[in-house]
This record gives structure tokens, C-alpha cells and sequence, in this order.
């Protein structure tokens, strides 16, 4: 969808601007979430990015966030951030890429064999307690 697409072009621009984590990090600050997913569709596409992740969220120690990423290649910037105490980063595993390699906790999709006996996303965050935000587990979730 064009409005889509555009929505999506204008959040990389204003990721890539020298004040994109002061902006982002005024925001947090401002509407103190207590969840925040970052990447809903998209993933990390530079390490620098990566690190501008890190900086926002370390200046949101109450702010509890999560992602999933495919870039292995951007494994060392991913790990530190995975580290942070309020940040939950999961390896997306699929049928292109059907195992760990990153170390971190996984998301799979629930047909691979791999997902057996993980936790399973029932779609419903209210009726699981924040699951997946509070626990860093291994996570399945049903293709769409």
C-alpha cells in the first residue's frame, strides 16, 4: 500500500538524522510507556542504527522493550543490546532461516520443529500478562 510504504520511507529518514535519538528519547520520556516494540515490520539495517537503539534505550530504564531480527550479520552491535536489562532481542527463525545462531532467545513460527514446547503467542497481550515482554524465552507464533 503507497501510504504505507511512505509511512515506512519517512520513519528510515527520520532514523538516519543526527537527532533522531534526542527526538525519540523526548517522546519516550514524554508518554512513559511501559511496552515498546521496536520493529514491527522491518528490522536493524545498520549497525550504527543498532547502536542509536541501544542509546534510547538505555535512556528509558523504565521502559520495557523488545524486537526480533534476522541480521545476523549485525550479531556483536545486537548482543550488547541484547544485554540491557529492559530489552528483550529475539532471533526470528523460518523456513529460511530455521536455527539459532545469534545465542539469543528465539521466534519461530510455530511449523518448524524447533517450536515445540515454546512459549506460543495467543495473540492477546492482556490475556497472557506481557509474556514475551517480561520473560526472555524462546517464543512461537502462527504464520499469517
Amino acid at each position: 500500500m503507497p501510504s504505507v510504504q511512505a509511512a515506512t520511507l519517512a520513519r528510515w529518514a527520520a532514523s538516519q538524522k543526527e537527532d533522531f535519538v534526542e527526538k525519540v528519547l523526548a517522546e519516550l520520556k514524554r508518554l512513559k510507556p511501559q511496552f515498546f516494540r521496536w520493529h514491527s515490520g522491518g528490522d536493524f539495517y545498520s549497525e550504527e542504527y543498532v547502536k542509536k537503539v541501544t542509546e534510547i534505550v538505555e535512556g528509558t530504564p523504565d521502559t520495557l522493550f523488545r524486537t526480533t531480527t534476522r541480521r545476523r550479520d549485525l550479531t556483536e552491535s545486537i548482543l550488547l543490546l541484547a544485554r540491557l536489562p529492559n530489552m528483550i532481542v529475539r532471533e526470528s527463525l523460518d523456513t529460511d532461516f530455521p536455527e539459532s545462531t545469534m545465542g539469543l532467545p528465539v521466534a519461530a513460527i510455530s511449523s518448524l520443529p524447533i517450536a515445540q514446547g515454546m512459549f506460543k503467542c495467543p495473540n492477546d497481550c492482556e490475556t497472557c500478562g506481557h509474556h514475551c515482554w517480561r520473560n526472555s524465552c524462546d517464543m512461537c507464533f502462527d504464520e499469517h
